[in-house]
């Protein structure tokens, strides 16, 4: 009685402007257990904790909510109620990195849709479960889930959510290495919100959905070796990313801009990108792209050959990646500290840990990691001298060869430049000469300046032989 008497007075007090004492509105209504106002204040709170980038109070605030819609009388307006609440409360548990919880959610509001008929809420349920299979799935099972919710929003001429499932579903295509795919799709979601950017899903807005168009479209550029629309892409990110002024955006421009900057080449940028990236994302609790920022940094750090420091960073994305269920993150950790420990002096660790990161890409439909552990393990083999160097050249001449099926531009020609030192070392000048024009001509269509200069005083030493 005691708390029902103060939430009245606190009702009473605050009418009008009662997302100001949310919190303690949420909390009396708890004690008083009175659902349907723990309801209604559980939700304001967690708007207003969503909207000051506080994720972790955000999700506790949504899940009173939800919790308090499940217990009040069955009906069809409580399911819609439950469903709506978990299709807006999947951005507080993306931030955070709750992914578990992110995928559950979809999983739930699924099948609650079903249950009462509701196809439009069934959609939404089917997104909700796509993109979180990115994280939390394979590549396969994402790219399963994206299509059936593209079909489904075409098929209902929903643009609200077929934009953000075209979104997903480049994401996935990305992960399974079909980087053309996933380049039409994002131009697609794209598209959609440059046309009409309002017309988004609930508790998103269509600039920050942009945001990570933008980023995913510079990050495939990238892979692609199109380094110029990978910068430009980048560069609408983070313009967009400093007007919304929203923590998560920030981290995911800068996460983008420093992949890019990284793959080019150009480690200081990189570094100064991913460096506020992960700061951004410490101080605001936004925990999704922990793992993905710090394995990118390690990867820093070992093409830098400060091998301890890559080692210890990646260790922490590994961990950190563990608790979150952050699965994608899993896999591409492994190939990073397989550099690493090689560089170290741990060659057998170092190359076990690779084969097994390489047959789990395989099996699991992650592409572009299988390829980045294949460069890895052809590095430390070459790196090994002669009695290993027959292994090295078989290596990467598979490398080379996935490489280009996957149109991994950057990948391809450092293999072709590596093979090439390999085959001078081994007196195989004139194929080897070869390889390092081929290498020459795939580093200047993609405007990869350190690595094409790198390459050409390799090729004026031929001169000399």
């Amino acid at each position: 009685m005691l708390h029902r008497r103060i939430l009245t007075a606190l009702e009473a007090t605050s009418a009008g402007r009662e997302e100001d004492v949310a919190e303690a509105l949420c909390h009396h209504a708890i004690k008083a257990q009175d659902w349907s106002k723990v309801d209604r204040y559980g939700h304001l709170a967690a708007r207003k904790a969503f909207a000051r980038s506080a994720f972790r109070d955000a999700t506790e605030y949504f899940k009173a909510a939800m919790d308090a819609v499940d217990k009040q009388p069955e009906s069809t307006a409580r399911e819609q109620r439950a469903i709506d609440l978990r299709i807006e409360a999947r951005l507080s548990f993306v931030s955070f990195g709750s992914i578990e919880e992110w995928f559950s959610l979809g999983q739930d509001s699924e099948a609650r849709s079903r249950k009462i008929g509701d196809e439009k809420r069934r959609l939404a349920s089917i997104a909700i479960r796509a993109a979180a299979l990115n994280f939390y799935g394979t590549p396969y099972e994402a790219i399963a889930v994206a299509e059936e919710a593209v079909t489904l929003a075409n098929q209902m001429n929903n643009s609200p959510w077929l934009c953000f499932v075209e979104y997903g579903l480049g994401q996935s295509y990305f992960l399974a290495g079909r980087f053309r795919d996933a380049q039409r799709h994002l131009a697609k979601a794209t598209a959609l919100l440059a046309s009409a950017p309002n017309n988004v899903p609930p508790g998103t807005t269509g600039s920050s959905l942009l945001v990570l168009c933008r980023m995913m479209s510079a990050i495939v550029h990238a892979w692609l070796g199109e380094f110029d629309e990978a910068e430009h892409c980048s560069e609408e990110a983070s313009i967009l990313a400093e007007t919304n002024d929203r923590p998560y955006d920030m981290i995911a421009a800068d996460y983008g801009r420093g992949v890019v900057q990284l793959m080019r080449g150009d480690f200081e940028e990189a570094e100064s990108a991913l460096d506020q990236a992960l700061r951004v994302s410490r101080e605001s609790e936004a925990r999704l792209f922990q793992p993905l920022i710090m394995s990118a940094l390690g990867s820093l750090y070992s093409q830098q050959g400060y091998a301890v420091r890559a080692t210890e960073i990646l260790l922490r994305a590994k961990d950190e990646a563990d608790k979150l269920g952050h699965e994608t993150s899993k896999v591409a950790v492994s190939a990073y500290l397989g550099a690493a420990y090689g560089q170290l002096g741990e060659v057998q660790h170092a190359l076990s840990l690779l084969h097994a990161c390489q047959a789990s890409a395989r099996q699991k439909g992650y592409a572009g990691i299988e390829a980045l552990a294949a460069s890895a393990e052809a590095n430390i083999l070459a790196s090994q001298g002669g009695h290993m160097l027959e292994e090295a050249m078989d290596c990467l001449q598979r490398t080379i060869e996935f490489t280009a099926k996957l149109g991994a531009l950057p990948f391809l020609g450092t293999a072709k430049g590596l093979l090439s030192r390999l085959l001078a070392a081994s007196g195989r000048t004139d194929e080897a000469r070869e390889e390092l024009v081929q290498a020459i001509t795939l580093f200047d269509q993609s405007k990869m300046t350190v690595h094409l200069e790198r390459a050409k005083a390799e090729l004026s030493n031929f001169s000399d032989i």
